[in-house]
């Protein structure tokens, strides 16, 4: 096999320098990037089950209590436990209230579960927000909601 060294151009670099380049560049971008790439679904659930066992084990929360706090029925809750089932984000945020997650690690479990942050532009969100700073409870949250006009969680 005969390899062929291109000659760089006068005043700049050759061709298979800057597509190297660029490759270097893609890999460093999705290296540093915090989207996930489009993998199967079972394949994107599987640090959602895992990263909620570590929040539970935090709190020392069982998964029973967690699901009957949160409102969810037990098979759904097992499916998502399991990785069968994407909660939705008001599931997610149920369950950030009831684990009495920080704003950061609410945050963290959307993400993890592949919603949209909360945001204060929203005034849905800005309720759920005021909840988790002050550590109120999924019925004071929908409360609060009930009371702006909005769903309850």
């Amino acid at each position: 096999m005969r390899v062929e060294f291109r000659k760089k151009p006068e005043g700049g670099t050759s061709m298979a320098d800057r597509d190297e380049l660029n490759t270097m560049r893609a890999i460093d971008m999705l290296r540093q990037s915090d989207e996930p790439l489009n993998a199967p679904r079972a394949f994107a659930l599987t640090g959602l089950p895992s990263y909620l066992n570590a929040l539970m084990g935090k709190r020392d929360m069982s998964t029973q209590q967690l699901f009957e706090q949160a409102r969810l029925e037990r098979s759904t809750g097992f499916k998502i436990m399991n990785g069968q089932r994407r909660p939705s984000r008001d599931v997610l945020l149920r369950v950030a209230l009831v684990l009495k997650l920080d704003l950061e690690e609410a945050q963290q479990l959307l993400k993890v579960g592949r919603h949209a942050p909360l945001t204060p532009r929203d005034s849905r969100d800005q309720a759920v927000i005021r909840g988790l700073l002050h550590k109120k409870s999924l019925y004071d949250v929908d409360e609060m909601l009930d009371q702006q006009g909005e769903e309850p969680l």
